[in-house]
């Protein structure tokens, strides 16, 4: 409620008050170290996130947070250690193997990052983002069928996703496909959390690719 209100030095204290109490109190000693983190004062996030993962390994959260501040201050060797370890205590922690897919596909490693996006969206069903990034990484290797089926499974996990219905209109402008490119453009331009840009990319390219203007389907 305090960091809500825009008083985050107020809530720093209550945290560590709470934690003067409480010390073993893992949520507040996140808490406290995700605003750090905010707060650039790298010292205490590191202290209290690292604090997490040895109070509670199981604790998915405390690794995950602790990498990424790792790899933010430029350590990467740290942060793939603690990311593994994070992995080797929660096995089944979906963000944990997202996480690890997606250095891997920043790494340029897609093939070794693909068996970590499918264990993420296999642990988390009802979430497009593994689903997005997978069928992403298969476009990418030009596995273009698996590709498009991870997009239509992430927008079966949330339908109206923003990214899976830009994709899937493109890929339908691309192939020629304009019953199904009108289908997904009426979609995506009901979607407003579809940026103007993208939106103006996809009527762009649905132009020079049918050789005439995009314009909403009549209601039904």
């Amino acid at each position: 409620v305090v960091m809500l209100a825009g008083q985050p030095d107020v809530a720093k204290k209550l945290l560590e008050r709470v934690i003067e109490i409480n010390p073993l109190d893992v949520s507040t000693r996140f808490q406290l170290g995700c605003l750090a983190v905010e707060q650039s004062d790298f010292k205490v996030a590191f202290e209290q996130l690292e604090r997490c993962t040895t109070l509670a390994p199981e604790f998915a959260d405390g690794w995950a947070h602790l990498s990424a501040l790792q790899a933010q201050l430029g350590d990467k060797p740290a942060a793939a250690r603690t990311l593994a370890t994070g992995l080797l205590k929660c096995p089944q922690s979906p963000g944990l193997h997202l996480m690890r897919a997606r250095n891997l596909r920043e790494a340029g490693q897609r093939e070794e990052a693909i068996n970590d996006f499918m264990i993420s969206s296999r642990l988390r069903p009802n979430e497009p983002d593994a689903f997005i990034e997978l069928g992403s990484t298969y476009l990418e290797l030009g596995r273009i069928a698996e590709g498009m089926e991870q997009i239509r499974l992430a927008l079966e996990a949330e339908p109206g996703n923003p990214a899976a219905l830009g994709i899937l209109a493109y890929y339908a402008i691309t192939t020629g496909d304009e019953a199904a490119a009108r289908n997904w453009l009426d979609q995506v331009v009901l979607q407003p959390r579809v940026p103007r840009e993208q939106m103006l990319q996809l009527t762009d390219a649905f132009s020079r690719q049918f050789g005439h203007a995009w314009s909403p389907s009549p209601k039904k």
